[in-house]
């Protein structure tokens, strides 16, 4: 099961099996949606189309796959960074201690 979330600078991304991956800014000529591994030098990737019904991938990644500790910080990272930015007026401790609250089980 893929969890698809935004970064904090609102990004899109999707964790498959402690994989993290970001789409592809540009539809494919067949109307897909390309996702590629975020570490650089991998070559994994899936294609998407529709409501996330995946039509290929390959999913040899030549790293470790991240912990669920370095998942969940990110995660939070992202919501409380977003969160900052959108509420400025909110104390900083009450946003951080919101986003661990509300922390998505991946």
């Amino acid at each position: 099961m893929a969890e698809q979330f935004m970064s904090q600078r609102e990004k899109c991304f999707k964790i498959i099996s402690n994989f993290k991956f970001r789409k592809i800014n540009r539809l494919l000529s067949s109307g897909e949606v390309k996702w590629r591994c975020t570490v650089k030098t991998c070559r994994a990737f899936l294609k998407t189309v529709g409501d996330d019904r995946t039509t290929e991938q390959s999913l040899n990644h030549n790293h470790k796959s991240l912990s669920d500790q370095n998942l969940q910080k990110q995660l939070v990272t992202g919501i409380v960074k977003r969160k900052a930015t959108e509420d400025i007026c909110t104390k900083p401790s009450k946003i951080f201690c919101n986003g661990i609250k509300n922390i998505p089980t991946v």
